[in-house]
């Protein structure tokens, strides 16, 4: 993984709309070349937006700003008839998928019969958002394939292998449960893959076979970015689709900073490693009170660790025996898979242990290449809510940590530059 630093300045720095997403050198940009841009290929570069649950496209605002000064040329469009339908245990993740693919088929209508042009599709998703538009793309293209080009995708702490996590992380366990919330939504449930025992729905639009990873692939880059620590909700192994990476853990102490790194695929980036922003404190109080809250989280471990320990078999036997029976139901009713049985699925753990995930998703995400973004960030001593940082939500945000997340958007912004062919 390479490194690069916060400019550290709360001015956005300027930036040439014509550098490629490899051309950022330390807090630098240096050109290696031209590529064809919107005004040579004469199309219309259009940006879609999906948030994730409870959001509203007014938590764009920070990224419209931004892709509007670095991409003037481009048509800034955040979905705006999901807010009702993506609140908390709303409705499922294919319902609010046909919801976008509609939406995004009328602007791309409406544009295309405005201009006459081939438009350029690129498609960000956070959170849910992200899953949104990968189960949206099929039925989209389907209905509007000619005239669409196929940009840049990027998932903003985005749950590709699910929620779900080890009981041996009882304070990230708690995602376990989602499926208690099956008889009245299954949003929750689909995302922690609870939703069905043998196809649950991640599964249908990660399989390598399967038309939304088919369609997928033709973007010209896929992108997937997530913080490495403090993300109550979506396991950094999950949004980063790497399960095998352990990453190097901060104070709650520590001052206040932000950084990204970028793994091998961003080759023209700065070679140092550096954390802006950290100071060590020399202090003996500092010391004493960083052993303390050690103490302290160890204990809370423990006792959280102590309650699921007792709770979890009488919830493991109860969800076995109501899967068993619901299973000899269908049999009886003659309602088995036309495709003949489904194997079981193989789950297993990232080596964090913080997110638990099917092999069989893992390996149908894989199956296109990724570019990866480990965000790094810190409030101290608490952020009001990590889960909004990539996003830039300033109503869950304290002003420092907004700043920070905003300079961090600009970095982010620089990987959507014009792409050359694939």
């Amino acid at each position: 993984l390479i490194s690069i630093p916060n400019p550290l300045m709360d001015q956005p720095q300027s930036c040439s709309r014509h550098v490629t997403p490899t051309t950022i050198c330390g807090e630098k940009n240096c050109d290696v070349g031209e590529v064809d841009t919107p005004e040579m290929t004469g199309s219309i570069p259009l940006c879609i937006m999906v948030h994730g649950v409870g959001g509203s496209d007014a938590d764009w605002q920070t990224w419209v700003e931004i892709l509007s000064q670095r991409f003037p040329d481009w048509v800034l469009w955040p979905l705006q008839k999901l807010r009702a339908a993506s609140s908390f245990m709303g409705r499922d993740l294919r319902e609010l998928s046909k919801m976008a693919a509609m939406e995004i088929f009328e602007v791309l209508r409406e544009h295309r019969a405005a201009s006459g042009r081939r438009i350029v599709l690129h498609c960000i998703g956070h959170s849910m958002g992200g899953l949104i538009i990968r189960g949206a793309l099929p039925s989209l293209l389907e209905k509007f394939d000619d005239g669409v080009d196929l940009g840049h995708y990027l998932s903003l702490s985005s749950p590709h292998l699910g929620i779900q996590s080890s009981w041996l992380q009882p304070l990230h366990a708690w995602r376990n449960l989602c499926w208690l919330s099956r008889p009245v939504s299954l949003q929750l449930p689909q995302l922690a893959v609870q939703d069905c025992r043998e196809r649950p729905y991640l599964l249908e639009i990660s399989h390598a076979d399967s038309e939304s990873m088919e369609i997928l692939g033709r973007f010209q880059s896929c992108s997937c970015a997530s913080l490495a620590f403090g993300d109550p909700l979506i396991p950094s192994a999950s949004g980063m689709i790497n399960p095998d990476m352990l990453l190097e853990s901060h104070s709650i102490l520590d001052e206040s900073f932000w950084r990204l790194e970028f793994d091998d695929t961003f080759a023209e980036r700065s070679a140092g490693t550096f954390r802006a922003g950290i100071k060590e404190p020399t202090a003996k109080w500092m010391v004493i009170s960083k052993t303390l809250l050690a103490v302290l989280h160890m204990m809370l471990s423990l006792f959280f660790g102590f309650i699921i320990a007792v709770a979890s078999p009488c919830t493991i036997l109860r969800t076995t025996l109501k899967r068993s029976s619901m299973s000899e139901v269908q049999l009886r009713k003659g309602d088995s898979s036309p495709e003949g049985p489904v194997p079981k699925l193989s789950w297993t753990f990232s080596q964090d242990l913080k997110c638990r995930y099917p092999e069989e998703i893992y390996d149908g995400l894989i199956s296109i290449p990724w570019r990866r973004i480990i965000a790094h960030a810190h409030h101290r001593p608490v952020g009001r809510n990590l889960h909004v940082f990539l996003i830039g939500k300033r109503a869950e945000q304290h002003p420092e940590e907004h700043r920070m997340s905003r300079q961090c958007i600009e970095r982010l912004a620089e990987i959507l530059g014009p792409l050359g062919p694939k």
